[in-house]
């Protein structure tokens, strides 16, 4: 469930700062220290997301939330609680993976780096294990995101359910679709934004914060306003 895909990342980044320190370098454990900060503000807000998605679904089985957001793609795309955890979570892909504007993975100042300055002792395999490990979360993650907030067919809207082969084929299209336009629109807003100081980094991570917290007040209020129209 996605409890264990929070902790799994928390796992994830605690052994790479371990990694970090290992090598007795001062950047390492500079970048290690800067990288469980950042995982302990994405966790709060992963947290919040969960208890948002729990609240209005009453599970927090990833395969069963696929489904029914899969199934109720129409309105997932336009209710305010979808749209301002969506945002929320893109928030966490980009502290998760150290994207512009909170980390600059291409950065060559020690001094600025987050991630970058636990690799600098590494190389070889091992440093191709660590990108690799990387790359591999990155697309998790978008992968989430994809299923969890961008649920809505394109090829498969005009494909019958009967015909498996073919939407099986228009499933895996529909992915690969979104996935590339994600990773366009990641690629020109980090060509076009800078990367914030260091003082500045936690205010997307607040602001992802408070997004799922106003998508947790949005869902109480309106399950109290049906129940009270009930009564």
């Amino acid at each position: 469930d996605l409890i264990m895909v929070i902790y799994l990342l928390g796992l994830a980044r605690f052994v790479l700062a371990l990694a970090g320190l290992d090598t007795g370098a001062p950047f390492g454990g500079l970048g290690g220290s800067r990288e469980m900060f950042f995982h302990f503000i994405t966790e709060v807000c992963l947290f919040f997301l969960l208890a948002a998605l729990a609240l209005q679904w009453d599970t927090v089985n990833v395969r069963i939330l696929f489904t029914l957001h899969t199934e109720n793609w129409g309105n997932i795309v336009v209710q305010p609680q979808f749209l301002l955890l969506g945002l929320s979570f893109f928030i966490i892909i980009l502290f998760e993976n150290g994207r512009i504007p909170i980390d600059n993975p291409d950065t060559h100042l020690e001094l600025t780096m987050g991630q970058r300055a636990i690799t600098l002792e590494f190389s070889g395999p091992d440093l191709a294990l660590i990108e690799w490990a990387e790359m591999i979360k990155f697309g998790f993650l978008l992968t989430l995101f994809i299923h969890l907030f961008l649920p809505l067919p394109l090829i498969t809207l005009f494909i019958e359910p009967a015909n498996q082969i073919g939407y099986q084929l228009g499933l895996l299209l529909d992915y690969l679709i979104k996935l590339l336009i994600l990773i366009f629109a990641l690629a020109i807003w980090e060509v076009h934004r800078p990367k914030l100081r260091l003082r500045q980094v936690v205010r997307p991570g607040l602001i992802a914060i408070v997004l799922s917290v106003m998508a947790i007040v949005y869902i109480v209020a309106t399950a109290l306003f049906e129940i009270k129209g009930i009564s």
